[in-house]
Order: C-alpha cells, then sequence, then structure tokens
C-alpha cells in the first residue's frame, strides 16, 4: 500500500480575509487574558495539520498545534488555544499573556505556514502560505453606569412621587448622547435608557454634565414599590436609534451598553419617634430585688410608625453583636443581652449579664438606631433613621422607669454633615437566606410576594434576556 496522495491540482486558493482583535467585556484596552483573536477566511478548508494530526472542528485546539499552523509576527504569550467555529473561522482565546511582545494593532502579522497544511476542503488546491495583518482593538472606551441614585431635592416626604429624581452616573465624560444640556422628554429618555420596571407615566432628563444624566419624575403612576433596590436599567445602545448612543466624549469609541447597578438613595427623609421604656423583671419584687439592674430586666422601644425592623424577623433572637448592629447605645447597658421584633413597631431588649453597665442607666442612657441598620419606614422609600452616631434629643432625653417620649432624630441633611446614603435591600430572600444560613438565623418570612426580576443581575449582558423584559413606555 501506497504512503497518502500527495501534491496538489492547482494553487493554493485558501486566502486569509481578515484576523481581527477582540476583548469580550470591553473592560480595558489592553492585551491579555480572555481577549480573542479571529482569523477568518476565504472558503472552507481542511483545518490544518499539527502534531496531534488533523485539527478538529468546533474542539479546543491547543498551542503547540496552533503554533505549527501559524506563524506570528509578534510572540501572543505562555499559552492561548483555539476553536474552529466552522471550516473557515478559527478564534482564539489569550488564556496567559506573560511574555508577550504584545501584538500590536496592525502591527501583528499572521501567516499560515506551508507546513501547517492548510488547504480548501475538500482538500485539492496547494497549502496555503497567506497573511493577516491585525485589526481591532483590545477593548473600547466605553462609558459605564457607576452610580444610580434616588432623591427628594426638596426633602418634602418619604414617597415616591413628582419631583423626586433618579440620577446616572457614569465613569467617565460622555457627549451626551448629542443632547447637550437641555431638558429632554420622556420618549428620549426612553431612547437613552431601558428600565427593569415601569419608573413612572412621565418624566424628564437633563444631563447635569457629561458624567450625570438626572430624571425628573412628573407622574408616578404606574410604578410598583418598592423602588429602591429593585429597579435597574442599562443604557439602549440601539444602532437604529442615534440618540440612544451614549459614547466617550470625543464620540470615538463605542456607546455604553451595560447595566447599572440597582437603585439607592431615598426618596426623602424620615424621623422616626422613640418611646424608650425600662422595665423590670416580673419576679424581682418577689426575691427582694425591688431597684437593683439586673438579668431578665428589659429595656423596650416602641416606635411611631412601622418600619422593615432592619431586615430581620419577629422569630430572629438577635445576639449582642446583632443588637450592637442595630443600636447605638450612649454607655453599656452590660456584657450579654438579646433583642427581638415583637412586632413592626416593637424592639425589646432583654439582659442576661450586667456585668460592665456604665450605671446609672435611668435619666442618662440614650438610644438610637444606627446607620448601618437600614431600620425604614416599611414602604422601603425612606432615609435612614439615623446616622452612624446620631442621638436622642428631647426636652430631657433619658430613659426612666416609667414612659418618656424620646425622638431620634434622622434630619435629612444634605449639606455633608449625615452620610445617609446606605445600600438597602428591601425583601430580597436570597440575601437575607445566606444572612440567616451564616448566622442560624430564620430567613425574612414576612416579605410582600417579590416578582421573579433576581435572575438577570447587573452586569451580564444584554443579549441574556429578551427585549419584553424591559419596560421603556411607562407601563409595568
Amino acid at each position: 500500500m501506497s504512503p497518502l496522495l500527495s501534491g496538489d491540482f492547482g494553487p493554493a486558493n485558501v486566502e486569509i480575509v481578515s484576523v481581527a482583535a477582540t476583548d469580550p467585556d470591553n473592560r480595558d484596552i489592553i492585551y491579555g487574558t480572555q481577549d480573542l483573536i479571529t482569523i477568518t477566511f476565504n472558503r472552507d478548508t481542511n483545518l490544518g495539520w499539527g502534531p496531534s494530526g488533523n485539527l478538529p472542528l468546533e474542539k479546543v485546539v491547543l498551542k503547540p498545534d496552533l503554533d505549527a499552523v501559524f506563524e506570528w509576527s509578534q510572540d501572543l504569550g505562555f499559552n492561548y488555544t483555539g476553536i474552529w467555529q466552522s471550516r473557515q473561522v478559527l478564534v482564539i482565546t489569550i488564556l496567559d499573556s506573560t511574555g508577550a511582545t504584545p501584538p500590536a494593532i496592525n502591527g501583528l502579522i499572521v501567516k499560515v505556514r506551508e507546513s501547517g497544511n492548510l488547504r480548501n476542503y475538500p482538500p485539492s488546491a496547494a497549502p496555503s502560505t497567506s497573511s493577516g495583518v491585525l485589526t481591532g482593538n483590545w477593548g473600547m472606551q466605553l462609558p459605564y453606569i457607576i452610580g444610580f441614585i434616588g432623591a427628594d431635592p426638596q426633602a418634602r416626604d418619604s414617597v415616591y412621587g413628582a419631583g423626586d429624581t433618579l440620577t446616572f452616573s457614569f465613569d467617565r465624560d460622555t457627549d451626551t448622547a448629542t443632547l447637550g444640556f437641555g431638558k429632554v422628554g420622556k420618549s428620549v429618555v426612553d431612547d437613552l435608557f431601558l428600565f427593569s420596571r415601569s419608573i413612572g407615566a412621565d418624566y424628564t432628563g437633563q444631563w447635569a454634565n457629561t458624567r450625570t444624566f438626572v430624571i425628573t419624575i412628573v407622574d408616578p403612576a404606574g410604578t410598583r414599590q418598592p423602588m429602591l433596590r429593585f429597579v435597574f436599567a442599562r443604557c439602549r445602545n440601539d444602532e437604529t436609534r442615534p440618540r440612544s448612543l451614549i459614547k466617550e466624549a470625543d464620540g470615538s469609541e463605542g456607546a455604553c451598553y451595560d447595566f447599572s447597578p440597582r437603585l439607592d438613595g431615598d426618596f426623602g427623609p424620615n424621623n422616626i419617634s422613640i418611646v424608650a421604656t425600662a422595665t423590670p423583671w416580673v419576679n424581682k419584687t418577689r426575691l427582694g430585688y425591688d431597684s437593683v439592674y439586673m438579668p431578665k430586666d428589659t429595656i423596650t422601644l416602641d416606635l411611631d410608625q412601622d418600619t422593615n425592623m432592619g431586615n430581620w424577623d419577629t422569630e430572629a433572637v438577635l445576639t449582642p453583636n446583632a443588637v450592637n448592629k442595630l443600636l447605638w447605645f450612649s454607655r453599656s447597658i452590660g456584657s450579654q443581652y438579646q433583642g427581638r421584633w415583637h412586632s413592626r413597631r416593637k424592639f425589646v431588649i432583654t439582659l442576661i449579664s450586667v456585668q460592665g453597665a456604665d450605671e446609672p442607666l435611668p435619666d442618662v442612657l440614650q438610644v438610637a438606631f444606627r446607620n448601618a441598620s437600614d431600620v425604614r419606614n416599611w414602604y422601603d422609600s425612606m432615609y435612614l433613621s439615623v446616622r452612624e452616631f446620631c442621638f436622642v434629643v428631647a426636652s430631657t432625653p433619658t430613659l426612666t422607669g416609667g414612659k418618656l417620649q424620646a425622638t431620634a432624630v434622622c434630619a435629612n441633611e444634605r449639606n455633608g454633615s449625615f452620610s445617609a446614603a446606605r445600600r438597602f435591600w428591601p425583601c430580597c430572600h436570597q440575601r437575607l437566606k445566606h444572612r440567616r444560613q451564616r448566622s442560624n438565623r430564620p430567613r425574612f418570612n414576612l416579605c410582600r410576594p417579590r416578582h421573579n426580576h433576581n435572575h438577570l443581575q447587573p452586569g451580564h449582558q444584554p443579549r441574556t434576556r429578551p427585549a419584553t423584559f424591559w419596560h421603556h413606555q411607562g407601563t409595568d
């Protein structure tokens, strides 16, 4: 039996059409790991031959086989693989760019080695020795949304409504989608952004500067509460709508396409009044401890309105560490205690050990919710209850054996003295489930039903969901 037939029936007819560089996530403009080089040919090929034999179709090809078929004028790095997506298109993925030249756009020349035996398919012509120059880029400079904040500029109320604003912040100067700085209507805002749920029946928008776009709500009809931490958006980036393309300031690169963070901020200030009450243990008198501060005594906080209970439920027993994250005390109440929400308006602390208590407590102790506690009104649209080191204010802000009206002030001071723009998950089962598993506490069970938008996370490619998911016509 003879060896395999050699030779050919004519000159080579396989030519490189293009060699294109791309960065799938466009997070930088530097050659590196996960960047791609796509080589496209003018016709079907036999895929070439390497040390492992005839290269496979739609399977991973290792670096030695790629190097046997192609010659690179500049070093691609320590490791890379390829996949023939079809008989005409080979996609090379950079796995480790260590030691790379790196390959330069309009600098790297890719040449087919004659010894690589890359021919037409079925093979009849001579092996190709075609070459091509690298084009494309290692990532485009795209604007990204880094902030999505709700606010009530007039601090009039705590309800999402007319006059409230939603502000997008970008990571770099933009070309304002060539809109300039004038006020635009709802249709233009909808050209710029897609929203995960309706933000209202009518609204306007305006570029405050080249990095900040502010939406002002005119008519909130059609929205579903809560908005905070549920609503997010992405740049529309529709080539058929030129005013939807938010590019860099010079307009030279691609347009923003990524997701925003979920809506943060607030829709107005909140003052929560607290009635602080000291209550003795029921058996104290019988045991002769009438006026002694001791275990099983309680400190009760009664609030004047329903709250989200800081995302806890009425079954959860909070440890001292958890109580201290929820509340600020002006002095120590002891070394061991536990807390529990009895309702949306009542939180009770039960003493276990009073060792280390900084007595006296009556007429001296001050209590307030910490900023990080995320205690808000039940509608989840107000400001946090107090700042981190806030204090109880009243004519005599003290704790007595009787009842004393003491107000925990949450002045919405937008001059910088309060920094209360904290993150908040109003009723997120996934987050709370994780928190409860970590601390062996039951998951939140008082949530209102939430819609299943949780599977679509900011940062995913927009093609992963159908356009019908997005609400951009004021409906929900």
